[in-house]
């Protein structure tokens, strides 16, 4: 039997499963956004599913009971719970997936958050000190989702990792901390040996092993970069070893560093890590890069080897990419990787090229150049692939001699393999740079950034992955945000994280998108 009591408060209630045949009990949390955006205060009725059962019951006041029969659950048995809560006229206004997890013939827990489809929800989570005792925000961070085993089916992911950052009058956090969708918490993630801003973390996995990641670049204190990657490994035993360094040679990503990298996955945990600046009191640009992945296993104690390969700068050039870049893009499509932008004013009058394309089978970078004249060069704008394979390039800014930025509206259509662009206005609502990009249910979504007064965006504005066009009307924010970062996770949210507000001032607060 499978039983439901929703307890209402502002921030969670909770379900309760009873497996007859055992009389064991799952209990069911049910986490909700705070305040009038619990979907369940617009609500009639509740429905269940959890495998192929289902039932329906009424909502009065955010209030409901329901109960289902599970007829003799196997110990392990995978399944996934999704609980939807529906209007008077049948449409879904709240929705919450429970991560993949296997039945036990024991007295378990796990959680489910519930927001509205299709926006960005909050939640009373926050990213902790480094004393785990209060909420400290952090900006510069960096974080990924960590990936199961690369099974058939594949094992699912232990939550997310986030790394380190800074905070207004603070040192550089050693911390890491992990969000775990199944318990809707924050914990311990371990210490990293130095502090670092403006670093990335990848995710690790293949048939063998799971939920792995590399963390790679940053910057320390002051304008000191940092080289050598770290690698998180959550199957050690003990809390304080499981963060390591490798070994040098699949360890180091090479002098001088790379603040503030892009990167882009070429095939399933392989990554390209390229440009960045050199120094983050300056913003001078980088033309460094690496390939980020495992490495095949020479030996059986050598399983776990992942690490760094530098991509070699030609004999024509000191830089691996054609071009040193900053707030540039990274995308993967099917021919290369189209590096696009980063460049300032002078980059361009120097004529350099606003585009370049990344070969894997070369493991080199080519410039591109257009059939028919440059485009404007941006940054600090996104980018994505199309369902047509095409590139799209979204927002950011193009300076001036004098300095000034123009933040833009615009997107940009790019066919490597045809050489052309198009260019096509107004398509942001807002004109903005620095937000965040994420992928879901055929939609682009475009979350936060700063605007052409330097204001904080507090929304997200939404694009067709198929023709790049506006597919629905902009979608508040919780709160604005810029220069945070957008983690899809398996359970159909994307989790908000890190960045600055309005007031400017690192953000604590972890917000989640759910799928529409």
């Amino acid at each position: 039997m499978f039983g439901s009591h929703r307890q209402v408060s502002a921030v969670a209630a909770s379900l309760l499963l009873l497996a007859c045949s055992k009389n064991h009990s799952l209990t069911i949390k049910i986490i909700t956004p705070p305040g009038m955006a619990d979907p369940f205060l617009l609500a009639s009725q509740v429905r269940v599913t959890i495998g192929d059962k289902q039932t329906s019951s009424p909502v009065a006041a955010g209030h409901f009971s329901t109960t289902l029969e599970i007829e003799s659950p196997t110990e392990g048995q995978q399944t996934q719970l999704l609980v939807e809560a529906l209007d008077g006229a049948g449409q879904v206004v709240g929705r919450g997936h429970t991560p993949p997890f296997g039945l036990s013939l024991s007295d378990a827990e796990v959680a489910v958050y519930v927001g509205k489809p299709g926006q960005v929800t909050g939640s009373d989570l926050k990213i902790p000190d480094d004393a785990m005792t209060s909420a400290q925000g952090r900006k510069d961070l960096a974080a990924c989702a960590l990936r199961g085993r690369r099974t058939s089916p594949v094992e699912t992911g232990l939550g997310a990792i986030i790394v380190s950052g800074e905070s207004e009058g603070v040192l550089l956090s050693t911390k890491a901390w992990v969000f775990k969708p199944a318990t809707f918490q924050i914990l311990d993630g371990g210490t990293i040996s130095k502090g670092r801003r403006g670093a990335v973390v990848l995710p690790s996995a293949d048939a063998t092993l799971g939920q792995q990641a590399l963390l790679v670049g940053g910057a320390g204190a002051g304008s000191e970069l940092v080289t050598q990657t770290e690698k998180f490994d959550p199957a050690v035993s003990a809390i304080k070893d499981v963060w390591s360094l490798p070994s040098t040679e699949i360890g180091d990503i090479g002098k001088p560093g790379m603040y503030q990298p892009a990167w882009a996955e070429l095939q399933d945990s392989v990554f390209l890590v390229a440009g960045g600046s050199t120094d983050p009191a300056s913003d001078a640009p980088s033309g460094q890069a690496v390939i980020v992945k495992r490495f095949p296993a020479v030996s059986a104690d050598m399983l776990a080897r992942v690490g760094v390969s530098v991509v070699p700068p030609p004999g024509d050039r000191p830089t691996a990419m054609v071009v040193p870049r900053h707030r540039h893009t990274l995308t993967a499509l099917s021919a290369a990787t189209l590096a696009f932008g980063g460049l300032s004013l002078g980059d361009v009058t120097a004529k350099k090229p606003v585009a370049e394309l990344f070969f894997p089978e070369r493991n080199a970078f080519q410039a591109l150049t257009f059939m028919a004249g440059e485009p404007t060069s941006r940054r600090g704008h996104v980018a994505a692939k199309l369902k047509n394979g095409l590139a799209l390039i979204i927002g950011g800014y193009s300076e001036a001699a004098s300095g000034m930025k123009t933040v833009l509206g615009s997107t940009l259509t790019v066919d490597i393999t045809a050489r052309t662009f198009v260019l096509t206005d107004g398509i942001l609502k807002t004109p903005r740079w620095g937000s965040s990009l994420h992928e879901s249910s055929g939609e682009l979504v475009i979350c936060g950034g700063y605007d052409q007064n330097g204001q904080v965006v507090g929304d997200c504005e939404f694009l067709s992955t198929e023709n790049g066009q506006q597919s629905r009307p902009p979608s508040l924010l919780p709160m604005p945000r810029a220069e945070h970062l957008a983690i899809p996770l398996e359970n159909d949210l994307t989790l908000l994280i890190g960045g600055v507000g309005s007031d400017r001032k690192s953000v604590a607060a972890l917000d989640f998108y759910t799928t529409k």
